[in-house]
């Protein structure tokens, strides 16, 4: 099953309380890993690999002005006064891959994972689509677990602690709908997504969530 671009989702805040969904104005967005590695050989024609981890960044361009954005004011005032100390640029990133979508309440949920960040303008002005201010994020120190529910009609963002869930493999009774029942399908060696199938595929395992 090939996920839709819009299961993988960043969001930015300034408090890690009113949170903004990124990518309104963007149809690429993506997180730069920036691995740093070196590969080096030696005179017995060995070959070494280090990698000294990742240097990520999201670089958001387009970005334009809102001022009902959750960012704008912290965002604009230190794009036009020239700001870069942490209490005028230091905030919070959250990234997560939804593994559940509920069509019915238009909600998706998932386990992100939330750690402080600089979010830094990059420029102001831009042509005439907008007033623009695009930016970039970098990601520092560790990263936190959190549950997390997106509501795409208001982009309305909940984040809560993280919650442990376990998977039980159901038995299928004629007539079934597994999208309608809430279950899932698992891949690989524990990685569950919520099915899509309407009707029960012969030979498929299909798994109910239940937290604990």
């Amino acid at each position: 099953m090939k996920l839709d671009r819009n299961r993988l989702m960043f969001f930015a805040s300034f408090n890690a309380t009113d949170w903004e969904a990124l990518g309104r104005d963007n149809d690429d967005l993506s997180k730069a890993l920036n691995p740093d590695t070196e590969t080096n050989k030696n005179v017995l024609g060995e070959s070494t690999f280090k990698h000294s981890g990742y240097e990520s960044e999201v670089e958001t361009d387009p970005y334009y002005a809102d001022p009902s954005s959750p960012l704008y004011e912290k965002l604009s005032t230190a794009a036009m006064e020239e700001k870069y100390g942490d209490g005028d640029i230091k905030g919070y990133f959250l990234e997560v891959i939804f593994d559940t979508v509920d069509a019915s309440a238009g909600t998706m949920s998932g386990t992100g994972f939330m750690r402080e960040a600089y979010i830094v303008p990059q420029s102001t002005g831009g042509d005439t689509a907008g007033l623009g201010i695009p930016f970039t994020i970098n990601p520092v120190g560790a990263q936190t677990q959190k549950n997390v529910v997106y509501t795409k009609a208001t982009r309305a963002v909940s984040v809560s602690a993280a919650v442990s869930y376990t998977y039980s493999a159901v038995t299928p009774e004629s007539g079934d709908n597994p999208a309608s029942e809430g279950w899932y399908e698992k891949y690989g060696t524990g990685t569950y997504m919520s099915t899509t199938d309407t009707a029960c595929v012969t030979g498929k395992t299909y798994y109910e969530r239940s937290s604990g």
